[in-house]
C-alpha cells in the first residue's frame, strides 16, 4: 500500500511538469525536450498551485546528489537522486504524510540500485 501511494505521488508529479511540454509542443515529433522541464539549479525554490493546495518544491544540491522536496500543508515528499549522462536515477524517495490532526505516516525508501527516473531527452511520443 505504501509503495503504491508512493508510485502514485511520483506519476502525478511527473506528469505534472511535463504536461507543460505536451501542451506547448507542436504536432512535429522530431521535437525534444529536455532538462529545462526539471530544474537542477541549487536553492531553486518553485511555488505550485496544486490540488492540495499551494505547494512548493525546493532543490538543493548536496554531496554530488540533488535533493528535491516537495512541501505542502498536509505533506512532504522528498527525492534524493544525481545525474548521469544527462538523465536523472534515484537514490532515496521519503515521504511523510499527515492524518487528521495528531498522526502521521512516514515512508523511506533506499534503492540497492539508482533507479532511472527521466531519461533526457524526451521526445514526442515517449511513454
Amino acid at each position: 500500500m505504501k509503495k503504491l501511494f508512493l508510485i502514485g505521488i511520483v506519476v502525478i508529479l511527473t506528469n505534472s511538469i511535463f504536461s507543460q511540454s505536451q501542451s506547448a509542443s507542436t504536432t512535429d515529433s522530431s521535437a525534444s525536450f529536455g532538462k529545462e522541464y526539471f530544474p537542477l539549479n541549487d536553492k531553486v525554490e518553485l511555488i505550485y498551485d496544486a490540488t492540495v493546495g499551494e505547494s512548493k518544491r525546493v532543490v538543493e544540491y548536496v554531496d554530488s546528489l540533488y535533493k528535491t522536496e516537495i512541501i505542502a500543508d498536509n505533506f512532504r515528499y522528498t527525492q534524493t537522486f544525481y545525474v548521469k549522462n544527462d538523465s536523472i536515477y534515484l537514490v532515496k524517495t521519503e515521504q511523510n504524510v499527515k492524518i487528521l490532526l495528531i498522526f502521521s505516516k512516514h515512508a523511506e525508501i533506499f534503492y540497492s540500485e539508482p533507479a532511472l527516473q527521466i531519461p533526457f531527452p524526451l521526445h514526442v511520443g515517449d511513454s
